[in-house]
């Protein structure tokens, strides 16, 4: 059976959200937008590699870049 891949995402120490890749991408953006100097930091949960989400325009346009990113193995 397969298992979701989760990620998780941290403002300095404090974690603001965990699981599926579009739920910490939404918050790494709310939490950009309402902190811009914010230090965010989110990973693969499983593997440990730090994710890049970039936080420019919409939610949806952040959302689109994730989705259009090529997948490492």
């Amino acid at each position: 059976m397969p298992t979701e891949h989760s990620y998780i995402a941290f403002e300095d120490n404090r974690r603001i959200a965990a699981g599926a890749l579009d739920e910490v991408a939404r918050a790494v953006k709310a939490t950009s937008d309402a902190r811009p100097q914010a230090r965010i930091l989110a990973f693969d949960a499983q593997t440990s590699e730090v994710l890049e989400i970039d936080c420019r325009g919409s939610v949806a346009e952040v959302l689109g870049r994730i989705t259009a990113a090529p997948a490492t193995s």
